[in-house]
């Protein structure tokens, strides 16, 4: 057996294995028995063996995609075993934090993971092309891998190339939707892109969902202001606290077009909030409810609120009754309408008549006006 062998053999053979072998090759070895991992862990080759084929970064990928210990892949580092940038992609990808922080100590790996000559430093606040770019900080912020987007960043103050692309991460993290890379870029490197923030805000609030606290936060603290923007984007993503917040304190506002809004929206919270505060002829009202490019997308939701809170806001001689029918509405609403005397004539008939909807046909029977 292999353990059997002397010493002094085992050493022979082992030297020899490292004179024509990639380290990555010899990494299964050292699972033979601990005496063998022993000596290979003790044995440091002097310089890089230059075999890196396709075949050998394959395999280096592929243990970058396991769960492997970090002391096995701190000793291919030690062992000079170069890491490329597909490489990096693989770790940030399985978010192993650990390889990078170890890798900090190795001088190839650094020069390859700060190397600002792969940097896309033109146009780094357009978002294609700054993901297009081979670079580990997007490819970070792309998969959401905050820690090592912080890491990358706050690990020198110095000559980064890092701090560079910060507008372009901001971008990504719109895009993408990732909530805690944004929160990290607002919170802690909000004076690199403060323009971006500013002058895109409608577009961010619009695109991130689930943040009303971080953009609370913004406001709170002066980051931005609250203006008209700001409102329709509370609007579009049900940010319910933060717009009663904003519209309270702000002084100028449209109000005819956040109403335009909550409609386009179905935001019936906020339309409620509205006609509370904002007076609305009711043939005008009639007409936006009525006659909305989109009033095939209405949510029940919203079309019961119109019944039951604003019913007395829309005009009886509308098509009211046609809307609730086009948008499936039950019963029982449609039947309120026809009791109030809302308006309604063949073409609703014959709607009903089509869904076999007996029931409510037979309703319309027995209150219907000939004109």
């Amino acid at each position: 057996m292999f353990h059997d062998l002397p010493d002094d053999i085992i050493d022979y053979i082992i030297d020899n294995l490292f004179d024509n072998n990639h380290p990555i090759e010899l990494l299964e070895l050292r699972n033979i028995n601990k005496k063998l991992r022993l000596k290979i862990d003790n044995k440091k080759l002097k310089s890089s063996i230059i075999n890196e084929d396709t075949n050998i970064n394959k395999s280096i990928n592929d243990l970058l995609r396991k769960n492997t210990n970090i002391k096995q892949i701190e000793w291919l580092l030690k062992n000079h075993v170069k890491f490329n940038l597909n490489h990096i992609r693989t770790v940030i990808i399985h978010n192993r934090i650990d390889i990078i922080k170890k890798g900090f100590h190795y001088q190839d790996f650094l020069k390859l993971i700060f190397n600002r000559f792969y940097l896309s430093e033109e146009n780094t606040s357009d978002l294609y092309a700054a993901t297009e770019c081979n670079n580990p900080i997007i490819i970070a912020s792309i998969y959401n891998r905050v820690d090592i987007v912080k890491l990358l960043i706050e690990s020198s103050s110095i000559g980064n190339p890092y701090t560079k692309v910060l507008n372009g991460l901001l971008d990504i993290a719109v895009r993408y939707g990732h909530k805690n890379l944004f929160s990290y870029l607002v919170t802690y490197q909000y004076d690199s892109i403060k323009q971006l923030v500013t002058c895109k805000i409608g577009k961010i609030i619009n695109r991130m969902r689930d943040c009303e606290d971080v953009f609370f936060y913004l406001v709170v603290n002066g980051k931005i202001d609250m203006d008209q923007k700001l409102l329709l984007g509370c609007i579009t993503n049900n940010y319910y606290e933060l717009f009663y917040y904003v519209y309270s304190k702000s002084e100028i506002k449209d109000n005819l077009e956040l109403l335009l809004k909550t409609i386009d929206t179905n935001n019936y919270d906020i339309f409620n909030y509205l006609l509370n505060r904002y007076q609305v002829d009711n043939e005008y009202l009639t007409e936006i409810i009525i006659d909305n490019n989109h009033k095939e997308a209405y949510t029940k939701e919203f079309l019961y609120n119109i019944i039951n809170n604003h019913i007395d806001k829309i005009t009886k001689d509308s098509k009211m009754i046609y809307l609730c029918l086009i948008n499936f509405i039950e019963n029982d609403y449609i039947k309120k309408l026809i009791h109030l005397g809302y308006k309604y004539g063949d073409d609703e008939m014959l709607f009903v008549l089509s869904n076999k909807n007996i029931i409510l046909l037979r309703e319309m029977c027995n209150y219907y006006k000939i004109e």
